[in-house]
């Protein structure tokens, strides 16, 4: 899957979706967004996402921007940002987390962690873990 994140200059976010196995004719399943760790991309996730599909979520894992291959467009470096752990960068990837969630409100069968104190409370954590140098690795 490609999105491109809702700024002035989009970012073209690559990922891996896979939708809930679940009967069609059931309700809606849940849904995990994977977020890899500085330095990752969505592929430290390869072995997580079938177990998590086959219990029935959806699971999406996306590379954040300068990571994987979500690093376009080219003029905004963001490869090399994140190389050099741009905090400006970072802050942004809070951008990344949201246009995931507006993609995944958009699946059939799935219900995204949709609340808007969890839009508000996951950018209060990112911004929070951006100041210490950590990443939280899972939201659901």
């Amino acid at each position: 899957m490609t999105v491109a994140t809702d700024e002035a200059v989009a970012v073209n976010l690559v990922g891996t979706y896979a939708p809930p196995a679940v009967d069609p004719r059931s309700r809606r399943a849940a849904v995990v967004i994977l977020l890899h760790d500085a330095g990752q991309n969505r592929s430290s996730f390869d072995l997580l996402v079938p177990v998590l599909h086959h219990a029935g979520l959806a699971v999406l894992a996306i590379d954040l921007r300068g990571h994987g291959e979500s690093i376009e467009p080219a003029a905004l470096r963001l490869r090399t940002r994140a190389a050099e752990r741009d905090p400006k960068l970072y802050r942004e990837m809070v951008n990344d987390v949201q246009a995931a969630y507006r993609w995944l409100a958009h699946r059939p069968r799935s219900t995204p962690p949709a609340s808007r104190s969890w839009e508000r409370g996951w950018a209060a954590a990112w911004r929070w873990s951006t100041r210490c140098g950590t990443s939280p690795s899972m939201v659901s």
